[in-house]
């Protein structure tokens, strides 16, 4: 009999004391769908088993498809469960209720696996990244997680976060800024 678990490395990554059944256990690093996974399990076969090399004869044919696909993608993102009822549903609003309550469990996570002392850094820190994201200065500024804040301050929290893998530190995106201009056109 194989049995198959999900969870965030928090608990295994953070609390190493643990015990942990050593020889027992696969691990796998999985991620959210990407935006070709995400048309697969749209439905969108045609689209995502589509040439994806440097020949655009076939997206430029089918641009604003490809379009409204990535609008709709960029929305309910790759979190298996928000694909999975999209896709069957078409509803945002029951895509979002479902976005709501996976970051409202990241948060319970924080409040056991998070040093006592960082836990309110760290939920500081993890609701400032969508105001951090939408900015259009384009570099992380610990002003925004509370006035006069700074590095030292928030910089474990940060770590720990990425530590996580809840978020990741992108060192250079303007080549991936630039290419999302041109398609926007």
């Amino acid at each position: 009999m194989a049995l198959v678990a999900a969870s965030s490395q928090m608990g295994i990554a953070l609390h190493e004391e643990t015990s942990f059944p050593v020889g027992k256990a696969d691990f796998m690093t999985l991620y959210p769908l990407n935006f070709r996974e995400y048309l697969d399990a749209r439905g969108d076969v045609r689209f995502a088993n589509a040439p994806w090399g440097d020949d655009t004869e076939f997206f430029n044919a089918f641009r604003e498809i490809y379009m409204d696909r990535l609008k709709e993608y960029l929305y309910v993102g790759g979190m298996p469960e928000a694909v999975k009822c999209f896709a069957e549903s078409r509803d945002f609003a029951k895509v979002r209720g479902i976005q709501k309550n996976i970051i409202m469990y990241y948060e319970h996570y924080f409040s056991k696996h998070a040093p006592a002392g960082e836990i309110a850094r760290v939920n500081m820190a993890w609701h400032s990244v969508p105001v951090q994201l939408a900015k259009e200065n384009r570099k992380f500024i610990y002003g925004l997680i509370k006035a006069g804040a700074r590095a030292r301050e928030f910089g474990f929290a940060i770590q720990w976060l990425e530590d996580c893998g809840l978020v990741r530190r992108v060192y250079r995106a303007a080549r991936l800024i630039s290419c999302c201009k041109e398609a926007a056109g």
